[in-house]
């Protein structure tokens, strides 16, 4: 892990130029990283990029990739996972924006919470395009492997149940959700 300080720091200038309501929230992520203050900072991070200032254009993608990605043996997995998802909302392109939250898997093969969040949004990203089938086997995948587990995070049940409510409404299939 070698980021070098002063790049990060003109990175998050850049941000906090662009964006100056959110500049407080750059400055305090600047802070603890200096400091190395890790699960402050994936808090921080993740408050900055639920900012509505980020609805448009494409800042979250360049802070993701030039900054968080490298985070990923720092900071809390389930965390930096819903902090990509956050970020891929950016993309104008749902496909893009699939094989961006894709290729954080390998990243997160240690950890289960982390890696069945990211199929469910992966699966919600396949039903806002409509296809049904890829979206009903990711969740049915994650589904089964959340009843062999203990201990996952209520997050990640969650946004499961909020996926497939999303799915039967779209389906109008209302009443196997309430049988599920």
């Amino acid at each position: 892990f070698k980021m070098i300080y002063s790049n990060v720091v003109e990175m998050l200038d850049k941000i906090g130029n662009n964006h100056s309501t959110v500049s407080d929230q750059v400055d305090q992520i600047k802070t603890n990283f200096r400091d190395s203050m890790w699960h402050v900072i994936t808090d921080q991070i993740f408050n900055l990029t639920l900012c509505p200032e980020f609805e448009q254009g494409k800042d979250l993608i360049m802070f993701f990739n030039d900054f968080v990605k490298n985070l990923d043996k720092k900071i809390n997995h389930l965390k930096y996972v819903r902090i990509a998802v956050n970020c891929s909302r950016q993309f104008e392109n749902i496909d893009e924006g699939i094989e961006f939250l894709k290729n954080l898997e390998d990243r997160l093969k240690i950890s289960e919470a982390a890696t069945l969040f990211l199929k469910v949004s992966i699966a919600e990203k396949y039903l806002s395009l409509g296809e049904y089938n890829k979206c009903l086997d990711l969740l049915e995948e994650v589904e089964g492997s959340l009843k062999a587990l203990n201990d996952i995070d209520q997050i990640v049940y969650s946004e499961l149940y909020k996926t497939l409510a999303l799915y039967y409404r779209r389906k109008e299939k209302f009443s196997e959700f309430y049988q599920n």
